[in-house]
């Protein structure tokens, strides 16, 4: 990812300004790592369609991530030999959808049943990691798929389902570069650049049976 960053914008900002500038990079790149790994999940991940639908275009917006489904995907995990995290504790990246639908989820174990007893102050923000033998993270940047409702991919992993590499062992890093004499392409000195690169980075599913995603509604 590479941006100009004007001459004129350089000589008249405060320095907050590059910082700004330096900071969305730095998003852009971890997002963009983000969907690569996602889409990888997404195609090398067992699918487990909620409600216990045959075939993703039966799932109604009413089929949403329960924690009967949580249930149901570490069962699955256990039941295929999966490997633990350190906390033995299975992990979980799932959808803004399908955090929203376990916090209204009334089945036995839900998230307020589980979070009643000393922890008030978690419900009155919403906020819950472990629920149902997972460490859960939400993400925004998740994958979706259109059929009779918008399906909402919950990802649910033992440890070692995948694997990711920096082929020469350097995560990304933000370059700028000032214009100079040996700059032919910016005759002028009419602007720096400012970019993101990875030199060479890969994700793979390793064990599928280790991971599971949940299709859902919402």
């Amino acid at each position: 990812k590479l941006a100009k960053i004007s001459t004129l914008f350089s000589l008249t900002s405060i320095d907050a300004g590059m910082k700004e500038k330096v900071a969305t990079m730095g998003q852009n790149a971890g997002k963009t790592i983000d969907s690569l790994i996602m889409a990888e999940l997404f195609t090398g991940a067992t699918a487990q369609l909620a409600g216990a639908k045959a075939h993703i275009s039966a799932i109604a917006a009413s089929d949403t991530l329960t924690v009967v489904e949580l249930r149901k995907a570490a069962r699955t995990l256990k039941r295929n030999g999966a490997h633990f995290f350190g906390d033995r504790m299975f992990r979980g990246v799932i959808s803004t959808e399908g955090h929203y639908n376990l916090l209204g989820d009334s089945n036995q174990g839900n998230f307020v049943a589980a979070n009643q007893y000393g922890q008030a102050d978690a419900i009155k923000k919403s906020f819950f990691r472990q629920l149902s033998g997972f460490n859960l993270y939400e993400t925004n940047n998740d994958k979706t798929e259109s059929s009779t409702t918008t399906v909402y991919s919950n990802f649910l992993a033992g440890k070692g389902s995948i694997g990711t590499i920096k082929v020469d062992g350097k995560s990304s890093k933000i370059i700028h570069k000032m214009p100079g004499s040996n700059d032919t392409s910016n005759g002028l000195d009419m602007y720096s650049t400012l970019g993101w690169k990875i030199p060479a980075y890969a994700v793979k599913t390793l064990e599928s049976d280790w991971l599971i995603n949940v299709k859902t509604g919402s």
